[in-house]
Order: structure tokens, then sequence, then C-alpha cells
């Protein structure tokens, strides 16, 4: 709207099913509001004067001549200061056509709005265009999470469960009017039904949306289709591995058509298909042509011999019969229903991997396989069949591994929690296991007593129990040494659980190695080295990456969550959280951070106003009864405040947490009582804070947490001199606002306190920090302040609520939160208090 007004042309740029269409209509609409005429010329609409065929007079060129000539023609087509050309699919203009629209943008200055696919702008339609006028790309991003959410929720017209949101995100890559088909062919299958006020289901690939994604190939070559094929049976490639298997120019084509998804984030670069969803679609194809090129491109693969792990697992991939392209509700010719999500863009990839697990499961019934089989595999409805089977069909005495005696005998342990038995009931069987090992005997003793921890207390002499289990060797001595800095952890003793950790693991079985990683983790939040704990989580997540261990990237993300929230980052601790809800949960190994993951971030989602999203988060999930309340944010009490929390009843949800943290404190599990009061004391602003200064949740807290409890403390104390301690750290934060509150308050108690050169100097820092924010928010135009959300400040500070602002102003309760969003942004306001204390300086 703002480049149009200043008669700019604009190229609306934007792959197929991104909304190109939709944000045309919309914005001409909007541009007729304020008394613009805008022309609509349909794709099909040609200039209809030819090039003259008789030579120009003498004097002149014949471009000359020509632009003369179409001015003449085009001026009553409009004006600068009234009209306002419009072209939707512009690469389906003519050349003729193009040109005249670019003298007419270049001559006589009337904007030109235009929606284009990502081609290579120096070639094509628009380099006609362009040769005569100057043009501004606004590129179509794929939706965020919560943008979709939202607009699947509106489409709905109900809550919607964020975990269809997240399947159908996977599958769209965030391109809304694919997202809106994935949808609906869920719903036209039932996959997606209303229970109790919630859309809940399974969204993926259907055959009703070939269509679609045929549409995004079709302007590939059949040697550009044939490297797509192999992309979607291989799964993402490492950079270097996808030039030699595909060919650099095929890369660079798919790259060009916008059918690639680059990962800068993990190690090697891997480069994957995008929408993910094109992959089923490819997979779902007989084409003799695309079997041909798999073979050909596993050739290449082996081409540098099979010592490379990466060339031989990808030619594996290759030479096997293709992943079918399961949808939702497929089931494997056993009859077990598979589970068909993975991390980010390898579904696919682990629908072949799980397959294969499956198959070599059925041929043996062997321990390993099944191990193997019960990593990849949900115990939601979907994975419960395989879980089933193989529990109850597993011939366990074929394997003499110790250490896999004891993971297969932990899942089922686990599962019949899941199941609903108590947890102490099933702790006890696996302490009472008659097994004819010792070693085996041992180290479902420890595991059993970290069981018992995990949904109960921590006994005072748990030291003096389980030291004598660590001299030993072998796996029982390894699982010792886990169950003691587990408990250490969770007690708040860092320096002995690290030692017990900091040892050579290499020997260690993979499952309790990723348990330890996650102690290092947590033993690094717990002790304030927040920065530490954030790094160590994202490299759990690049190692996850690598070996596709979802396990690891439920812990890794945890972990990195944890940090960023305490160092007052919610939103991007949100943000890593919310890529766990299209993974499926760890849930084989000791302490698994599910259900605390899902309980963060329904707290950080109404944090940091993304509250719409909560009640599906709430309604979605079920009753934590299968996870303990050891790990920090786990447990039914912490969900269950988080759910009052959620609904607006604060009251209730501190009085929850303060109870809780009571008693973890009592029972000997210091770190989770710390996470909740310090979680209390962010949700309750009148609560009071017991010591801001190093110990207790201060220690796990940032600079952000740390000035924000210390100028709570000061509030409460009426201490006006802690309050300037406040301001000044959050001023080195570059937070004015929260600045200016500590400094106007710091100069009310010093006005009572009869100090007049205080309250001065207290004011004219408060009005200094108020002057800078003023500044900032009218200096650019991208941080003014629109009238809609000044409006929404001033009622804000009058103490409304989102509904009853919606209310007032005659919106839904979604467009106000999504108000709110945008003034943080541009403020940096990081509550509703200091979103009110606005309004003091947004006139």
């Amino acid at each position: 709207m703002d480049l149009v007004g200043q008669t700019q042309n604009v190229a609306l740029v934007g792959p197929h099913w991104s909304g190109r269409t939709t944000v045309l209509e919309v914005v001409c609409r909007a541009l007729e509001d304020t008394g613009r005429h805008t022309h609509l010329l349909p794709a099909s609409w040609r200039w209809s004067r030819p090039r003259p065929t008789h030579a120009p007079p003498a004097g002149a060129s014949l471009e000359s001549f020509l632009d003369q000539l179409d001015v003449r023609e085009v001026m009553d087509l409009g004006s600068p200061q009234t009209d306002v050309l419009v072209v939707d699919d512009l690469e389906h203009l003519g050349a003729r056509t193009a040109q005249v629209l670019g003298n007419l943008a270049r001559r006589t200055g009337v904007p030109v709005l235009v929606s284009r696919l990502p081609r290579d702008p120096g070639s094509g339609m628009e380099s006609d265009l362009s040769t005569s006028s100057t043009w501004v790309q606004v590129d179509l991003d794929p939706l965020a999470f919560e943008d979709l959410h939202r607009l699947l929720s509106e489409r709905l017209g109900d809550t919607l469960s964020p975990e269809v949101t997240a399947e159908i995100l996977h599958e769209s890559g965030g391109l809304p009017g694919l997202a809106i088909a994935v949808l609906d062919a869920a719903l036209a299958h039932g996959r997606v039904r209303r229970s109790d006020g919630l859309w809940e289901g399974t969204a993926g690939w259907e055959r009703e949306l070939s269509a679609m994604f045929a549409l995004l190939l079709d302007p590939l070559t059949a040697e550009q289709r044939g490297a797509a094929a192999v992309l979607a049976r291989t799964g993402a490639l490492p950079a270097d591995l996808a030039g030699e298997v595909l060919t650099p120019d095929a890369v660079a084509a798919l790259h060009d058509h916008g059918l690639l998804h680059t990962s800068t984030a993990v190690e090697g670069t891997p480069i994957s298909l995008f929408p993910p969803g094109l992959a089923s679609h490819l997979l779902s194809q007989v084409d003799p042509r695309l079997a041909v090129a798999a073979s050909q491109a596993a050739r290449a693969a082996q081409s540098s011999g099979a010592a490379d792990v990466r060339r031989a697992r990808v030619a594996d991939r290759l030479t096997s019969p293709a992943p079918r392209p399961a949808p939702s509700h497929a089931h494997h010719p056993s009859g077990m229903p598979l589970a068909l999500t993975g991390l980010d863009t390898e579904g696919p990839v682990v629908r072949h991997d799980l397959a294969s697990a499956v198959e070599a499961w059925q041929r043996s019934h062997g321990l390993r396989d099944a191990l193997r089989l019960l990593r990849l595999t949900t115990p939601d409805p979907r994975g419960a069949g395989i879980v089933e089977s193989v529990f109850a069909k597993t011939d366990t005495a074929t394997e003499r591994s110790a250490s896999a005696h004891v993971e297969f005998r932990y899942a089922a342990a686990r599962w019949s929690i899941i199941q609903g038995d108590d947890p102490h009931a099933v702790a006890d069987r696996l302490r009472e296991a008659d097994e004819p090992e010792a070693a085996v005997r041992e180290s479902l003793w420890l595991l059993g007593y970290l069981l018992d921890v995990e949904f109960g207390i921590l006994p005072e002499e748990y030291e003096r129990t389980l030291a004598p289990y660590v001299r030993g060797h072998g796996s029982g001595a390894a699982t010792a040494r886990l169950v003691l800095a587990a408990c250490h952890t969770l007690a708040g003793r860092q320096p002995p659980a690290r030692s017990l950790l900091d040892v050579d693991r290499s020997s260690w079985p993979d499952w309790l190695d990723r348990t330890a990683q996650l102690l290092l983790g947590l033993s690094s939040y717990a002790t304030g080295d927040l920065a530490g704990a954030i790094e160590h989580g994202i490299a759990m997540r690049i190692r996850a990456k690598r070996d596709l261990s979802t396990s690891s990237w439920a812990h890794g993300t945890y972990v990195a969550a944890l940090g960023l929230a305490a160092r007052g980052w919610m939103d991007d601790a949100r943000g890593h959280l919310l890529g766990l809800l299209s993974v499926p949960h760890s849930w084989t190994d000791p302490l698994p951070a599910q259900q605390a993951s899902r309980s963060m971030l329904v707290l950080l989602s109404v944090l940091t106003s993304h509250s719409a999203l909560a009640p599906g988060l709430v309604e979605s999930a079920t009753s934590a009864t299968h996870q303990g309340h050891a790990l920090p944010c786990s447990g039914s009490t912490f969900f269950h405040a988080m759910r009052a929390y959620a609904q607006g009843d604060v009251a209730s949800a501190a009085t929850a947490l303060r109870r809780s943290a009571d008693d973890l404190r009592r029972g000997g599990l210091v770190l989770p009582a710390e996470t909740l009061e310090l979680t209390r004391l962010l949700i309750d602003r009148e609560a009071a804070i017991p010591d801001p200064t190093g110990s207790g949740p201060s220690r796990i807290a940032g600079p952000y947490l740390r000035a924000l409890l210390t100028a709570r403390t000061a509030l409460t104390r009426e201490d006006p001199e802690m309050l300037l301690s406040a301001g000044a750290q959050f001023e080195l934060l570059e937070i004015p606002v929260e600045a200016a509150r500590c400094y106007t308050s710091a100069a009310e108690l010093f006005h009572h306190a009869d100090q007049p050169d205080r309250t001065a100097q207290a004011t004219a820092s408060a009005a200094a920090l108020h002057h800078t924010a003023l500044a900032s928010l009218t200096a650019r135009p991208r941080h003014r302040l629109s009238k809609r959300e000044t409006e929404i400040i001033h009622l804000i500070a009058q103490g409304r609520t989102n509904p009853e602002i919606a209310r007032v102003l005659f919106i839904s309760v979604r467009t106000v939160e999504g108000h709110i969003r945008q003034i943080r942004r541009k403020t940096g306001a990081t509550d509703r208090t200091s979103l009110g204390d606005l309004s003091a300086f947004s006139a």
C-alpha cells in the first residue's frame, strides 16, 4: 500500500499456492477504499495495437517512435494520482503487452502492481517491463506456525489441535493455499474431526492433492523431474553429495524453481525438497523414467566406494523398494499402522526407515530389531499397534547383550505407565525383576529407583544407596553413574553430577548417553550458565539431525528452550518448542521431556501474547500421568497450573505453583522446585520475591529476569535505590520502557520520602527515556504505531483484557493478539504492564 501510494511499481513474488492472488485482491480493495481506481488486467489481456510497419519520422529512432505511440494510446488508462494497473500472473502476458505496460509506468507514472512466480528477473515478461520502469520486489514468504494455525482455525471456526497444524505445516511448507488443500482433504477423509470443541486427528498427503503438486513440477524438464524424484527417495542430502548424486545443473534448476530447502544451520548444509509434500507426490508416481533416474543416482552415490557411510545409506534408499507415500490412515501389510512423522523435512526418509525396521523385525522377531522399531514408533493410537505387537512377539532369548535386555524391559515399563499402570508399582516390578544375569538385575533395580524419584520424592540417603553401584564395571556401573548423576542434578548438586558424567562414555549404550547429554544441559541451566545450556541444547539438535534421533532432538530442544526462556528470550524459546509438535516424542528413555516441553510451550505462548495457540495446546494434551514431576516444567500440577493461566486465572495458577514448589523442595527435588518458583514470579506480579540476588529462582534467571525480579522486590519493599539499580540494568539491556517504569516509581517513592533532589533526578531520567522511546517510535515509518495499535495501548492501560478490547473495537480476539505482537516488535515492550505504559507517550 505504501509503495503504490508513492507511485512505485511493485512485484509480488511467490510460488504457487503462496497467496499471491489473495494478497493482490486485498490490496486492490484497500486501494479502492482510499479513492484509487484499480484496473485488473486478466492474464489473457493482450495489447491490441501491433508494431507499425512503416518507418519512423526522420531523425527519430524506432523505439522512441513506438514509445510515443504507446503513450498516446494508453493515456486513457489512468493517471498517477488516481489509477493503478494490476496484473495477476505476469508470466502469462505477451511480450508486446509487457512492453506497453512498462512504457505506461515510465512515461505516465501510473503505478503497476503485478504478481509473478519466483523466476530469474532477467528473463521472461518482467524483463520487458523492467527495461522501461523501476520495480520493487515484495517476496511472499511461507507462513510461520502461528499465522498458519490462525488461518486454519478461522477456516474451521473452532479450536484446532496444534499437532494437526504442525503436520499440515510440514506437508505444505507453510504455503497457505496448499495448507488449506491438505486440511480440506483430511476433513473429506475424516482424518480430522471435531470432538468437544477441538478439531484433532492427522493430516497428510492424499491422492486428491496430486494435481496441486503436479503444477509445481510442470515447468521442469524430464531430467530435472528425475532429480526431484531422486531427492524424494533419499531425503535431505548434504550439499556436496547432492552435487554428485543430482549434478550441479539439476540442483541449480530445482533451486531456481523454488523447489529446494537448504538448512544452513546443520552440518553439511543438507538440501531437501520444498514443499516437503512434493516428495510424497513423487513417490506416488509409477514412472519408469523416474526409476531409471534413481538407478543412475545410486551408481553415482556408490562411485566413491562403499566405505563412505553416507553414500552407502543413500544408495540403499535408492535401490530399495520406494516407500509409498502413506496418507494418515495407511497401514503396513501386516495390519499395523505406521507412524509417519519425523525430523524437520525427513518424513519420507523416516517412513523408509520405519518400513525397513518393521520388515526386519517381522523376519527375525529379534531383540535388536525390536529396539530399533520402538525408537521409530510413537506411543499414540497410530503407533500403539506396533508397540503392542513388539512387546508380545519379540524373542528376547536370541540376544546376549545385557544392555539390550535392560533397554527393552525399561521400554516395556514405560509403556505400561502410558497404559495406566501405577508408576510406583511399575518401579517395584523393575526392582524385583527375576533376570538370570546379575548385570541386568542391577541395571533394572537402578532404573526402578530413578522411576520412583521421577514420580515421587528423592530420599535423603540416595547417595549412600547408589554410590556402591558406581564402583562396579560394565553396563551396570554406567547405569549407576547415570542414575546418581540424575539424582544430584535434581537435588541441585551440580558439581558432583558433572564429575560423574565427565568420563569417557564411548562404551555407554546410546540410550543412556542421550540421557547423560540431557543431564549435562540441565546442569548448565541449574547453575545459571544459560549460554552454555543453549549451546549444549543446539549441539544436541545438530547431532540428532545427523543421526535422525527423535529422543536427542526432543531433549536438545527442551534444554535450549529452558536456557532461552530463563534468559528472557521467550519468543526464541517458544519457536524451538513449536518444532517439537511435528516430531514423535521420545518415550523409551529415562526422564522423557515431552510433557514438560508441552507445558512450557503453553506458558511461553501466553507470556508472549500468542494466547490463540494456548487453547489448542491445552485441549489436545492428555493428562500428564505418564511422565513424572522431576524435570523443570513437568508434572500434572504444572500442566494444570498452565491450563488455569491460559484461561486467565492467574491466582489459581500461582497458588498451585507455590504449593507444588514447596512440596518438591520438601521432597528433595530442588531444580524443578526453583523452576516452578521462577514461573510463579513471572506470572504473578503481586508475588513477594524471597531473594533477588543470587539464590533460589534468581540463580537460574538471566539478566532480564534478574532485573525484573529486582524491580518487583524494590516495589514490594518500597526501596527507591533498588528501583534505580533495576532501571540501570534495564537501560544496559536496551529496554527503555521497563527502565522508565523503574525511574518513575522511584521518583514517587522519593517524593513520599520528601527528597526533592532525588525526585527530580529520577523524574528527569524517566522523562529522558520517554523522549527516547517516543523518538524511536516516530523516527522511522516501520516503527510508527498505527491508530488501531494506539487504541489498543490505551485500552490495555485501562486494564482491559483481550476479549474486552475485541468487543470495544468490534474486532476478533485473534486480531487483537496480532496487533499486540506488532506493538511488541516495534517498541520492545515485554508484558502487558509495559504495553500499558506506552500510552503515556504514544499519542
